[in-house]
């Protein structure tokens, strides 16, 4: 698989319910991405004849549904040991085994109450990094990513865990001809790097959602590494930093394959280009409107599975992204949902001019192919 489509209304917030919680995206959000969908589920029955007994697709719904995320409490439910590599916040929540909050002195960082607890916790630090930043827009207070700022949040957000360090093993970038504020940024993927191989080294059979931001604008990098800040929300920077964070990409997965050959691998981007107006794609790429539509929806979709399960049926399937955890939670877990049928699969804009550019960021999964140890 490579490019497809995805209304996920070019937000990370919006995309990863969408995504990952089936159940809320065929009752709640689908009415707004995908109302023809929506109106044809036999599950909508009830919110067709009454629409005022439809849920609001508002800020506060796909916040408790990311909070909920479907597939993971899923997987947590199955007995899977689950782990999430991100910078911890409001798009996945550490309610699994394991959260690996990048960028912390001690990243590994387990649950020391309840879910809810957790929820609750990680909510009130978001809404005071929120405060601080509007603060910041008005009066000269620091800017909650400024490295001290960060830290104290660091410390205020690691109160509900139990933390620990990840050995430095890996430098995934050794031998790069860049100068030294290049290598000074390659870090956090580094650190991403060694919290993966933690993951790999705990029992299976593993879960794992691993977020690799570096795709999202701005677009920092040349195709060799060499990073520059500078008009760096320029598009027309996007190919050659896709064709390093495609590189770097391929570096993670090398580390999860050689410790387990038969990992299931899912590599799905949540949205295109979304930081650049239609007009300024036009406009740059001398490209139709159409076009441009395209760039803020096309994604990069893939799913790694052994070859006696993809079948003709299981790639049209898995040819939609909303269908990927379906898949993953009905034969993995146990039959859960309907697959969303291939006539609704959304199509837009012209895809051939469009695919190569609309890979802004990466979020994969990868679990042990070990059912030796579910048996144990």
């Amino acid at each position: 698989m490579g490019a497809v489509r995805l209304n996920g209304r070019r937000s990370t917030q919006w995309a990863v319910p969408a995504l990952m919680s089936p159940y809320y995206y065929d009752r709640v959000i689908s009415w707004t991405l995908d109302a023809a969908y929506a109106e044809g589920v036999a599950l909508n029955g009830d919110l067709l004849s009454d629409p005022s007994a439809r849920m609001s697709s508002n800020y506060s719904s796909l916040r408790t549904a990311r909070e909920k995320n479907e597939t993971v409490a899923t997987f947590n439910q199955a007995g899977y040991n689950t782990n999430i590599v991100d910078r911890i916040s409001i798009i996945f929540y550490p309610t699994v085994h394991r959260f690996y909050n990048v960028g912390a002195s001690e990243p590994v960082m387990t649950p020391a109450s309840s879910i809810g607890d957790i929820i609750e916790h990680t909510n009130s630090i978001s809404y005071l990094q929120n405060l601080v930043e509007l603060l910041n827009s008005v009066a000269p207070v620091p800017h909650p990513s400024q490295t001290l700022m960060r830290m104290a949040f660091g410390r205020l957000i690691s109160m509900k865990f139990d933390s620990a360090e990840v050995e430095q093993k890996m430098n995934l970038f050794d031998g790069m001809r860049v100068d030294g504020v290049s290598l000074n940024n390659f870090r956090t993927n580094n650190r991403r790097a060694d919290c993966l191989i933690d993951v790999l080294e705990q029992p299976s059979p593993r879960f794992v959602v691993f977020n690799f931001s570096t795709p999202h604008s701005p677009f920092y990098y040349d195709e060799f590494g060499n990073y520059s800040a500078d008009g760096a929300t320029n598009p027309a920077r996007y190919p050659q930093h896709h064709k390093f964070c495609a590189n770097t990409l391929l570096k993670f997965l090398d580390i999860v394959l050689e410790a387990d050959p038969g990992a299931v691998i899912v590599l799905q981007a949540d949205h295109g280009l979304h930081t650049v107006s239609i007009g300024d794609l036009t406009r740059e790429f001398m490209c139709s409107e159409d076009e441009a539509l395209a760039l803020y929806h096309q994604v990069m979709s893939a799913v790694r599975l052994p070859k006696d399960m993809m079948t003709e049926e299981t790639e049209r399937i898995l040819s939609d992204p909303r269908n990927i955890s379906r898949y993953l939670v009905n034969n993995f877990v146990g039959e859960n949902y309907e697959y969303i049928p291939h006539e609704y699969m959304q199509v837009c804009g012209e895809p051939d001019r469009a695919w190569a550019w609309a890979w802004a960021w990466a979020w994969a999964w990868a679990w042990a192919w070990a059912w030796a140890d579910v048996a144990d």
